[in-house]
This record gives C-alpha cells, structure tokens and sequence, in this order.
C-alpha cells in the first residue's frame, strides 16, 4: 500500500509538512496537494505513540491530494469536488483514476462495471445517481448543485440549483412524465414539471432538521433553534390571533449550519447562535449591535479546535458570563468578548473537541465538559482543578458526550448522555452521580436497548421528572430514571436531539432532527408519583391561565388555498388534567369561584388514563335560550353550555376545580391573569350583566 511505501502506520499522527504545522485535515490536504506533481520530495513529521518521527516521501500521481489535478480540480476535504471526483476530467486521471470513484455503469446487472464518468462530488455525502426511466442517455447527479448528463454520462453539466436549497440527498422521476421530478435536500421537498427550469418549493410539510432549541422568557415566549444547513431561526411559541404560527413568523438570525441557539433570561433581545466550528454570535434584535464569539489567542498561545456542533452556555447565576467549549473551556464574563481558557485541553486525542458543558446551578464554580472522543470532566473550583471521571461510568471507552445536566436541586448531582452511534453502537448511556462524579448509577438500563441517547434534561420544578430524548422516540421518567415511559403519542418517530423546559408555562419544546419542532404541556407529569399511579383518581392542580390579547393576522387571512403552512396553536383557556386508574361509576369536573358557586360544569370522561379538559374561561350566558334574568340560579343544562358566542368572559382572579368520583370529592386552585402586554379588553360582559 501507499502507506507501506512511504513507512507510515495507521495510528501515525502527522504534525507536520515540510515544517509546516498540521492542525487539521485542510491543512494536511493543502500541504500534500498545493503546487505539487509527481515525484515531488516531502518531508513528514509524525508522532507514533510516545517518540516522534521523520520522513521524506516521494508523492504518486495516485495520491489522494493530486488525483484529478489535470482537470483544475481542489483538495478541499470538506469541499464539494473531493479529490478527484469531479466532473469530466475522467481521461486525466491515468491508469489509477478509478480508484478516486466516480458514475460507473453495469450491462449486466452488477456482474461488472465501467467507469463512465469521474463525477462523485462528496461521496460520503451524495454518491445518488437517477436515471431518466423513459431515456438511459439522461441521467441525474446530486450534490452541492445538481448536474445532468444526456450522452450517457460521457459529459456532465452542473445546472445550477435554480431556487432549490443546496445539497440534494435523493430525487423522484415520473416514470410517466421525466419532466416532472420531486427533490429532497437540506431545504425540504421541490418539484419540477419542467425538467428543472423552474422548482416550486413545497413548504407546506412541517420538516426541520433542529440540532437544538432554547426559549426566551416572553409572553408568549419565543423559541431559538438551529437546522442542518438552514442557519438558526427564532419564532413564536404560539400566536395571539386565530391561526397558528405562519413561515412568516420566523426570523434568521444567523447562517451556516445551525446548533446551540439561546436567549438571555434577563434581556431576552440578545439572542445567542453559531454555525459550524465554534462560530458563536451575539444579536440584539431591538438595536441589531451583536458580535462574535470566538477564543483569539494571544502570541505563543496555541489555536482552538472546535467541533461541528459547537457547546456553549450562559451562566445561571450571570447571563453576561458565557463558556464555549473547543479542545479546553473558554470563559467570557461580558458577553463573549476576551475569551479565555480556563482549563487545559480536555479531550483525549489531538483531534477530539468538546460536545457538551454544563454549569451546576447550585454553584457557579461546578463545572462540567465531556468531549467526543471519551473524556469527561468536572471541576469544582471554577476551573482551577479538573478530574476526569469518564472511567468511572462503566460505559465503554470511547464514546461521545451528548449532553451533561448538571442537578437543580443537589449539587454533586450530574446526568450524562452518551450517543455512541458513531461507534457502531446504538445502545442508549444514561448515567447519573450524587457525588462530582466519583461514583455512577446506570438509569438506562429499562430504555429499549436500540435507539442511541441524544439528550437528558431534568425539569426545573420537578427534579424527579427526567426528559430523554432518543434516535427514535422521546421518553420520561417520574422517578429519576427508575422508569421510563416512552411518551411520543402524536409525534412522530424521529430522533430528539434536545429538549428546553419552560420553568413557568408548564410546556417543553422538542428539537427533532426531521419534523421540527413540537410543544408539549407537561403540567400532569411535573405532579406525577407513585401514588398517582395507584391511587383511584389524582387531579393536578392546572397551570397558571392566561387570558391573552390579540394581534392583527399575518399573510393572507382569507382564501390561503391548501398550500399555505400554519402551525398549531395550543387552545385557548385552561387544561385541566386528572387520571382515573380504573373505570369509575360516575365522574363530575366543575369550577367554582371564591365563594364556592358553580361557574361552569365540565365534560368528564370515565375511563381509565390520563384525561384533559379544556376550558375557555367563559361562563353561561344569562341571556341564552333559557332566557333567565340576571341573578337566577341556572339549571344544570345550562351549566354545561359552552361560552363563545352565547357566553361571557369570567374575570381574572382565584378559582377552583373540583372533581367527584364515583362521590370522593378533590379539587385544585386555578389562577387566571389577564396578559399584561395586552391592551385589548380581557371581558365583554353581557348586557344584563
């Protein structure tokens, strides 16, 4: 092999080209490919275990950097003409060029194959061919743009992308009509019906590949998230009119790739986002001042390594004071600007980064990291000391740190999320510590064993409730971890990459890498216990109600047709949760106010689960079909009526609901407020009234 030849060994760690320092796989390209030909000397510097070494290699026209060189392609690693895998420059690549790859075509269903063309931009990434079904001389390749062929694939011509989203990952042709195709890429769903000169963007499906989301504590609040390929965007929660959040809703606040994204809990105009490696930004979106956040070393200090997904947190107990994670922890106490390390590097090899930090929110000077390459650390001391306790896990070596949740309410305690999927292994790693990490208890061991371990969080309320989210579903925990019940219901099978609670609305929002994001109310689960699961009938005490005011609509209210894409608001009022652990004879829901009058009576379900009621804050009309006057006492019908248009508002104040079953009364205190950014009436009371 090649490595024979010039005396490397795999595990060789290369530190430098003709004394140019090699820091990562750009570089090395660069220094192997820039300005080179066959028979050039270079000089390698590598280290091979604990002695380093020195060679001098005479480079081959096959060597990866040069392969495809007469056809002006690059050696950009990341880029998309990798090597020789361009288009067209088949006939320049000598004797060997098909090893570089390429389109290769077969007469005889896969006995052999010929090399037609060398085109394979990015093939660990693309490498899709489609085939005209009407026309073999017609052929498709995706990649960054797209490309065509109609020789055969003698010759291939880059189209462009004409509107559609870089990077096409799989395209449909019409087996009856080929002008009519469909493309998937980082952008979603486009269709042709004219052979790609002109697309039409079906943004009507609720796709989205979010790496992560967090939320600002408005009202409604908004959430910030960061896609695949899609930058990082920041919308509402919910609106206040009548339809859901709109495309419209959504504002950019940041290109690239998209990952960690958060709001300053204090002044949620400044907005927190990133793109690929450890590009963090700041963004006032009152003033538009902002800046980037990034370690600048300082002479004779080293340079930083940055994962793709870059961590990085603000401090709990000081938003002002910010901590990124690259090969070591970088601190800011204004914001971001003048990082500084205040750790030595943590990762196990040169080539690690670090993938998860978290700040104990007990103490400010717990500290934790864990990186991609098997290492986790905790320092107690603000950073002056750290420990490594990754052995300590009982996991396998090795293994990718998905995410830290440092506990709210014990200091030494810590959750630990390993995704190992990227070693071949899809076993989900949850492991939690009392005590900084000397000793660990596995509370993955009831998770179905399939599916890797994205995140774990632990609700702000409740530290009991545990959130893990999975390759394939979403799961919680009443127990911390004893259990875990999988809680999907209507959302879809996809990975759940990362979960942001809300500490006062009672809801958590899913970032899922494919459908979006969802919101779920987790009012019941934050009261659950054992008991509650034994017990004949538990009501939760609801949620604080909210009677919001209303905004002019967006976009075109009337006549959208069916492609027009609106998300869901939750409804309006009040949810009212109570489980029935067996069926039961009779089972009546009410709401009373301060003096214990009846102020609107409830359907009820009586099977056994988990039930929600919802109520619009509105009582009976007193002027409906009954035709009462104003202080006589209603029959039970009309309790039962709902509000709209035949009702009235009740005004803000204390309630309580009360449940019956089968004669065993209980009953919860409801609050409800009035919006205090809302300047629209908040009752219209009825004539009489």
């Amino acid at each position: 092999s090649a490595n024979a030849k010039s005396g490397l060994a795999v595990g060789d760690v290369i530190l430098s080209i003709d004394g140019k320092k090699i820091s990562d796989a750009r570089a090395m390209a660069q220094g192997f490919g820039n300005d080179r030909k066959a028979g050039d000397k270079v000089k390698v510097e590598i280290q091979r275990g604990e002695d380093k070494k020195e060679f001098t290699l005479v480079l081959e026209a096959t060597s990866m950097a040069m392969q495809g060189r007469g056809g002006g392609t690059t050696s950009r690693p990341y880029g998309a003409q990798l090597a020789g895998q361009r288009e067209n420059v088949q006939n320049t690549q000598g004797a060997e060029g098909f090893q570089t790859g390429g389109v290769y075509k077969s007469t005889d269903a896969g006995v052999t194959w010929t090399r037609v063309n060398s085109m394979n931009p990015r093939p660990m990434y693309f490498s899709v061919v489609r085939v005209d079904p009407t026309d073999d001389q017609k052929l498709y390749v995706l990649g960054v743009t797209m490309s065509a062929s109609t020789d055969g694939g003698k010759t291939f011509k880059s189209y462009g992308n004409n509107g559609v989203h870089a990077d096409q990952h799989d395209l449909w042709i019409n087996p009856k009509d080929p002008r009519h195709m469909i493309v998937g890429s980082d952008g979603g769903f486009y269709v042709t019906y004219d052979r790609m000169a002109h697309w039409e963007h079906v943004a009507t499906l609720p796709l989205g590949q979010f790496y992560h989301v967090g939320l600002d504590n408005r009202l409604p609040y908004n959430v910030y998230g960061g896609l695949q390929d899609n930058g990082s965007w920041g919308g509402p929660s919910r609106t206040l009119r009548g339809t859901g959040p709109v495309n419209e809703d959504w504002i950019v606040v940041n290109g690239g790739d998209g990952f960690v994204s958060r709001a300053d809990p204090v002044d949620p105009d400044w907005v927190f986002a990133e793109s690929q490696d450890g590009n963090v930004m700041r963004r006032n979106l009152k003033t538009g001042e902002g800046g980037m956040i990034r370690y600048r070393p300082r002479a004779n200090e080293p340079t930083a390594r940055y994962n793709w997904n870059t961590p990085y947190i603000l401090s709990a107990f000081n938003p002002k004071i910010i901590y990124v994670g690259g090969d070591r922890v970088f601190r800011s106490v204004a914001q971001g600007t003048n990082l500084r390390p205040i750790s030595p590097e943590l990762t196990k090899s040169k080539r690690g980064t670090l993938t998860a930090l978290a700040e104990s929110p007990k103490n400010a000077e717990v500290l934790w990291a864990g990186s991609d390459d098997g290492a986790l650390w905790v320092t107690r001391d603000g950073g002056a000391k750290w420990e490594n306790v990754y052995d300590k896990l009982g996991a396998p070596a090795g293994r990718w740190v998905a995410t830290i949740e440092a506990g709210r309410t014990v200091e030494g305690r810590a959750y630990v999320a390993l995704d190992a999927h990227r070693s071949n292994d899809d076993k989900p790693y949850v492991f939690v510590t009392e005590d900084f990490g000397k000793t660990w208890k596995n509370i993955g061991s009831t998770l179905p064993q399939f599916g890797s371990t994205r995140c774990l969080r632990e609700d702000p309320i409740n530290p009991n409730l545990l959130l893990c989210g999975t390759e394939f579903a979403a799961f919680a925990s009443i127990d911390r971890g004893a259990h875990w019940t999988k809680i999907n219901n209507n959302l879809p099978t996809v990975a759940v990459h990362e979960f942001a609670i809300h500490p006062t609305q009672g809801e958590v929002v899913a970032a899922t890498h494919g459908r979006s994001l969802w919101i779920m109310d987790i009012t019941p689960l934050r009261q659950m216990k054992t008991e509650s699961l034994t017990a004949p009938a538990t009501l939760y005490a609801p949620n604080t109600a909210v009677r919001a005011g209303t905004e002019p609509a967006r976009g075109a209210p009337y006549g959208g047709g069916q492609k027009k894409y609106y998300g869901e608001n939750p409804p309006a009022g009040a949810g009212i949760y109570y489980s029935l652990t067996k069926p039961a004879e009779k089972v009546t829901l009410k709401v009373v106010d301060f003096e214990g009058k009846t102020i609107r009576e409830l359907p009820a379900k009586k099977e056994a689960g988990l039930h929600k009621v919802q109520w619009d804050l509105t009582r009976p009309s007193l002027r409906t079909a009954f035709g009462l006057q104003a202080g006589t006492e209603l029959p039970e019908e009309a309790m039962r009526r709902p509000g709209g248009l035949f009702g009235s508002a009740v005004p803000a104040g204390s309630y309580r609901v009360v449940l019956i079953v089968d004669g065993v009364e209980s009953s919860q205190p409801l609050k409800i407020e009035s919006d205090p950014n809302s300047t629209s009436p908040s009752i219209a009371l009825d004539e009489e009234e």
